[in-house]
């Protein structure tokens, strides 16, 4: 799913980019901003909400 997910960036323009469950396992110790449309994972059925880490 990482894979998949450092994928998304090119489409996006990202730099990094966590999944839901790496967001609230930071619990808010790095700085990120939620991406606000739900991204489609290819091999997954619902669509996923993704974070984007910001850099200093």
């Amino acid at each position: 799913m990482a894979s998949r997910i450092e994928g998304i960036n090119k489409q996006l323009g990202t730099h990094t980019l966590i999944s839901e469950v790496t967001f609230a396992g930071l619990k808010g110790r790095l700085q990120t901003r939620r991406i606000d449309e739900r991204v489609a994972l290819r091999g997954r059925r619902t669509r996923m909400v993704l974070y984007e880490l910001l850099m200093p």
